[in-house]
């Protein structure tokens, strides 16, 4: 299964021809969303989806499922075929101007690609989770201070020049963020971060093929605004996404989506008032200035960091060793104690038997020498002293095989009580 990337650009050609990318879009049963200014007949934005080999959406055959088509280069090169003009995507770009058009000078080429639909903001507000420390970071960046209001959800900066917020270097946040922007004409959503969106009201947009149920429904999930709310609600995660959704297709801009955010029925109020004019960032309740943090301090808090760092990697070394140490020990009393356990195996059969054995070789050594001190007699000679002392001995082995039996008898009935 591929894994759905989207991707645009714009096609700029005469307005007699501009339109053609929708009649060759849908032929192609290419998925794409386009977008149109009526304002700028000469421009289209166009939409598509591409999987991990750079290959764009298609409606396969019967309309039932879409499948990877034409590598977007061929897309682009033929769409610019067809419209006279020149197609831009980021990676790819073709240009077919017939020749005398397009030989202006570079300045006033009214063909010259801008990718993105460009909106001259009045007021702007930056909604996104990001902490102090990441606004810190943005203002840095930006070497400017910022206006921002802690909300429900993180913190909203406030931005009173419009056009400002263009140079707002957002990626630095290191978290998605919601870029609501108030204009007389064509305000704007947008959300940067990952992958970056934008969504002005007031254009016209269609989606190809026409007429396809799921060529609609693969475009609401990639391309439109079932994506756009999956990706306002990774950067405001208080939002409701069925008002957010309604309030971006039937509303007229941001003052429309700001009260759904999620981000507190107070500073909501404020906000709005804001955006329509009616109150400046200073007079927004709670805001404060984040100021760009000098070239100084900021050497301090990356030493600081760094020694931060140094010391939980220590910390870190120092807890392994312990525990390194502590599992040497406890495999040692393990060793120990089944090498005492093995000792007490291997001693009980020899606690057991060594009696018996011991009273067999008394036994055996006494009837011997029983033996020996009889042969006077059985000769009909009278036992002579040695012969005495011998027999002497015999009878003290004779006792001493009787004790140690005794003493295995009752060694073993002591254990077997126990």
């Amino acid at each position: 299964m591929s894994t759905w990337q989207r991707t645009s650009g714009q096609v700029d050609a005469p307005a007699s021809r501009v339109h053609r990318s929708t009649g060759f879009l849908d032929g192609a049963q290419v998925v794409a969303r386009l977008e149109y200014d009526p304002q700028d007949p000469t421009t289209a934005w166009v939409t598509v989806a591409v999987d991990e080999e750079h290959r764009v959406a298609v409606l396969g055959e019967g309309g039932e499922q879409v499948v990877p088509g034409p590598p977007l280069a061929e897309l682009v090169t033929a769409l610019a075929q067809e419209c006279q003009g020149v197609v831009t995507f980021a990676e790819e770009s073709a240009s077919a101007i017939p020749p005398g058009e397009g030989d202006e000078d570079g300045d006033d080429d009214p063909f010259d690609p801008q990718i993105g639909i460009a909106v001259v903001a009045d007021r702007a507000l930056v909604c996104t989770i990001a902490d102090h420390a990441g606004l810190e970071r943005l203002a840095t960046g930006a070497e400017t201070t910022l206006h921002a209001v802690p909300t429900d959800s993180g913190h909203t900066v406030v931005v009173e020049d419009g056009p400002a917020v263009g140079d707002l270097p957002l990626a630095e946040l290191g978290a998605p963020a919601l870029v609501l922007q108030q204009a007389a004409d064509y305000p704007a959503l947008g959300v940067a971060g990952d992958e970056e969106y934008q969504y002005v009201w007031g254009l016209q947009h269609a989606v190809v093929p026409l007429d396809a149920p799921v060529a609609e429904q693969f475009a609401d999930r990639h391309l439109g605004t079932g994506a756009l709310v999956d990706q306002v609600l990774a950067a405001v995660p208080g939002a409701d996404a069925g008002r957010l959704r309604a309030a971006i297709d039937a509303g007229a801009g941001p003052a429309d989506v700001l009260p759904v955010l999620g981000l507190g029925p107070e500073v909501t109020g404020q906000l709005s008032e804001f955006l329509n004019g009616q109150r400046g960032a200073a007079d927004v309740v709670g805001v404060a200035a984040i100021h760009p943090v000098p070239l100084g301090e900021m050497m301090r808090r990356r030493a600081q960091e760094a020694a931060d760092d140094a010391r939980r990697a220590a910390d870190d070394t120092r807890r392994r060793a312990q525990l390194a140490a502590e599992d040497a020990r406890r495999m040692a009393e393990e060793a120990r104690a089944s090498a005492a356990a093995f000792a007490d195996a291997a001693e009980e059969p020899v606690r057991t038997w060594a009696p018996w054995v011991a009273a067999g070789a008394d036994v055996l050594v006494g009837a011997l020498l029983w033996r020996r001190s009889g042969r006077a007699p059985r000769a009909g000679e009278s036992m002579g002293a040695g012969a005495k002392v011998v027999r002497g001995v015999s009878v003290l082995l004779f006792a001493a095989a009787a004790a140690n039996v005794t003493g295995a008898v009752l060694d073993g009935r002591r254990r077997a009580d126990s």
